[in-house]
């Protein structure tokens, strides 16, 4: 199958255009999820082309009424949808599809071990300094930007590679390639150091022992082994772990305001850090507040899941598991490693992580599951499918090209900073309001010294942290709304309760309008406040706030 052929080359193309660009530009994410959507749909095309019909099994129909629900959701809440999500998930979809289509898949596996052996050797690289990373923090990020997803990718690889080992010849150039690509892999994942891709990795080879061996002992002593590792894992580095938990918590009380159509697609990082403020608001547990930070990931996919698409979402995926547990003992290689994806999954963030994403599609699409109806595919059907195909085509071009476009517009705005440029940006707001990254650029930019009465609904939007809600809070004291900049400000004070910025701007403001009382309160929480690092900007910020209290030393006595 020619069209076979053709994918194979995307997904390589999709590997290496993401990894080429990640942190290079803005909007490099977003013109990379159209890109591959226009590839996928070309193939696609050219897939329905050359088929005769169409098998629908228990697996598409699971997966078409999430896909539905989902779309659904879109039509009634669409506040936070944006362009990029629709080519995203248009290309996750378009992908499943063509694998269900592929007569022959067991070329993916090693299309998949041959993109992990490229991560696991960049991230060789990178530790001995031949690659730099596009991290700020991290030397090993490998093409994802990113240690932790790094590991997970590898860890999948890995699951699949023990099982192609299992599965291959007993030649003795066949063997040694086997265990070359495995000790590779290894590597990468040591490097990599993420305890959710080994806590992975361990689910996935019990399962497969479980199955290899099948007794059932097993079970009771790989669950054994499953806590185990899991309090290991927590206590190599507790402070993360604790952090987690501290967003779980907070995703909970989210889950329980909405439990049963969720707060809508796309909404967590919009609403998350909002709710951590009412979670620590009149709270005092240091050992919360010391961990707590600004964050857009729940670091839990099932629990990103149901916040955002509630209960009703994460039934839908549940029978998705099971469907393809149940029927997918036969095809062991893509049910580990979708084992290990999901397990993965429980503990950070594959999702926004687009490589890793593909591969879930990969995976799950090769599970073979009972026919329910055979469509013949005329070829009036087929015109109709291409035809489509051709519209996604071009409208994600078209979004390639709007992003090119502002992303132009942002530079010579960073350049300039002229009201020409400010205003053609301003003109995108429409389009890109949720978008993150439109956010973390340009509003954040304009919000810093605007004094705009006409721009406060546009800046109401800003994705809320402790960091943008100080700027919100600075620009409603600009315009003279006192009463809205403390509000503001104080949330921010409570998103983050270890973070002084926030702590300091509240107190700048109570002091600029006179409230004596509340600003010697402040000034006292900012003294005996623990923050998480202690630098140039606390040092003197306590030292300002010292000097007020004791230049109200003698007025008091």
């Amino acid at each position: 199958m020619r069209s076979s052929f053709l994918f194979y080359g995307v997904i390589l193309i999709m590997l290496f255009s993401f990894g080429g660009s990640i942190g290079m530009f803005p909007y490099d994410r977003e013109m990379n999820y159209a890109f591959v959507f226009i590839l996928v749909s070309i193939c696609f095309a050219w897939a329905v082309n050359e088929c005769k019909r169409w098998y629908l099994s228990v697996l598409d129909l699971c997966l078409g009424m999430f896909a539905f629900y989902v779309l659904m959701h879109w039509v009634m809440n669409n506040t936070y949808v944006e362009a990029s999500d629709v080519c995203k998930w248009g290309a996750v979809g378009g992908t499943y599809l063509l694998v269900r289509m592929m007569p022959e898949t067991k070329r993916l596996f090693y299309l998949v071990i041959f993109i992990g052996l490229i991560e696991a050797v960049t991230a060789i690289l990178q530790q001995i300094g031949w690659i730099e990373s596009q991290h700020t923090y991290f030397v090993i990020t490998g093409h994802l930007g990113n240690p932790g997803p790094l590991g997970g990718y590898l860890a999948v690889c890995l699951m699949v590679e023990i099982q192609l080992l299992n599965m291959s010849n007993n030649s003795r150039n066949s063997i040694i390639m086997h265990f070359l690509i495995i000790l590779f892999l290894i590597i990468g994942m040591i490097l990599a150091d993420s305890r959710a891709a080994w806590l992975g990795l361990i689910v996935g080879l019990l399962f497969f022992f479980a199955i290899k061996t099948r007794r059932k002992s097993l079970v009771v002593w790989g669950s054994i082994i499953i806590i185990l590792c899991g309090i290991a894992c927590y206590n190599y580095r507790p402070l993360s772990a604790r952090a987690r938990l501290l967003i779980w918590n907070v995703a909970k009380e989210m889950v329980i305001d909405k439990p049963i159509l969720g707060h809508g697609f796309a909404s967590y990082p919009h609403q998350y850090m909002l709710y951590q403020a009412q979670y620590f608001e009149g709270q005092q547990n240091p050992g919360e507040m010391i961990i707590a930070d600004n964050t857009i990931y729940a670091f839990n996919e099932p629990l990103h899941l149901t916040v955002e698409m509630g209960c009703v979402g994460l039934l839908f995926a549940l029978v998705v598991a099971v469907v393809t547990c149940w029927y997918g003992k036969n095809q062991r290689v893509a049910l580990c490693g979708l084992l290990v994806w999901w397990t993965f999954a429980f503990f950070s963030y594959p999702v926004d992580i687009f490589p890793l994403l593909f591969i879930f599609p990969l995976l799950i699409g090769v599970v073979r599951t009972p026919i329910l109806y055979c469509l013949n595919l005329t070829r009036r059907l087929k015109m109709v499918i291409i035809f489509i195909c051709g519209i996604a085509s071009i409208l994600s071009f078209n979004q390639i090209l709007f992003y090119g476009n502002v992303h132009k517009e942002w530079n010579v705005y960073k350049e300039m900073e002229d009201s020409v440029s400010a205003e053609k940006l301003w003109s995108c707001y429409p389009k890109l309001k949720t978008n993150v990254t439109y956010n973390i650029t340009f509003l954040r930019k304009m919000i810093m010294n605007s004094s705009e009465r006409r721009r406060m609904d546009e800046f109401q939007q800003i994705i809320p942290n402790s960091e943008t809600y100080v700027l919100l809070g600075k620009y409603y004291k600009r315009i003279g709304e006192w009463e809205s900049a403390e509000n503001i400000l104080r949330t921010a004070t409570d998103m983050v309760p270890a973070r002084m910025l926030p702590q300091y701007n509240l107190w700048i403001l109570y002091k600029e309008k006179g409230d004596t009382a509340k600003a010697i309160d402040m000034a006292h929480r900012i003294l005996s406040q623990t923050v998480k690092v202690n630098n140039s900007f606390t040092i003197n910020a306590r030292r300002e706030v010292e000097e007020f209290l004791y230049t109200l030393k003698p007025s008091s006595e």
